[in-house]
This record gives C-alpha cells, sequence and structure tokens, in this order.
C-alpha cells in the first residue's frame, strides 16, 4: 500500500490487523432481546514490536435464555521504539475503543439481519472503565 501524506505527525503505533476470532449468536424465539447485560473482556499481550489485543463482548438478556451473543476480535498493533504510553493503558483504553467500533458494527448488522431489532451497543468511556479497573 502506498503511503498517505497528511501532514499530521504519525503515531508511534499502528494498528496492523483487526479480525474477528469468534462470533456466537443464538437469537431463540424473540423478535426483541428487551434488556441486555453485556460482559466485556479486554486481554493484552506484548511481544517484540508487536502489541496484540483482545476484546471480548457477552450479552445475555433478561428477557430470554435462549438469546446470547458473544464477540471476541484481536487486534494486532506495530508500535516503535519510542513509544512511551504504558501498554497495558493503552490497550485497556485506546486499542479496546478502536476494537469496540468493530465489534459494535458486527452486532448491529448480524441482528440486523437476523430479523430482530438491531442492537446498537452504548458508547463506553474506556478510560474510566479503566481507571476504576486499577483502582480495584
Amino acid at each position: 500500500m502506498d503511503e498517505i501524506k497528511t501532514g499530521i505527525p504519525e503515531s508511534k503505533i499502528n494498528l496492523k490487523t483487526i479480525s474477528l476470532q469468534t462470533s456466537n449468536f443464538r437469537r431463540g424465539d424473540i423478535s426483541d432481546p428487551g434488556k441486555l447485560t453485556m460482559a466485556l473482556n479486554i486481554n493484552t499481550e506484548d511481544k517484540n514490536d508487536s502489541f496484540f489485543v483482545t476484546e471480548k463482548i457477552t450479552l445475555t438478556s433478561d428477557q430470554s435464555k435462549d438469546f446470547f451473543f458473544e464477540v471476541e476480535m484481536l487486534a494486532e498493533f506495530t508500535k516503535s521504539a519510542d513509544f512511551n504510553i504504558p501498554l497495558e493503558d493503552f490497550g485497556h483504553v485506546n486499542a479496546a475503543a478502536i476494537i469496540y467500533a468493530y465489534i459494535r458494527q458486527h452486532i448491529s448488522t448480524t441482528t440486523l439481519q437476523a430479523g430482530i431489532k438491531p442492537l446498537i451497543l452504548p458508547i463506553l468511556n474506556f478510560f474510566e472503565h479503566h481507571r476504576n479497573k486499577v483502582k480495584e
């Protein structure tokens, strides 16, 4: 791919790939899953000049035990030697927000195609979430 010149300083970390690892969707016999509960899990791994972040979202319905949606995506980032943000912070805040956008799109598209009301996940504050987790 050719370089794109923007005139804006480039980041010292770049998204190399993002891929869907698992997608497990069970609609059940409902047209609207009702109130949902969401669980979020983020894992990070540093390998040489690459950094991997796995994010998993699990949705369950209070209305139907049959409804279930779990999505896991993996992102690989490349980093320069002078990247100075702690990788754990980057993974749980910046990378998590990037991956979450892909997961949101996957979930809304899948539920729309399944013939139920499309699920649009709320925008999350990953900074606050990480800060609260660190305090625990």
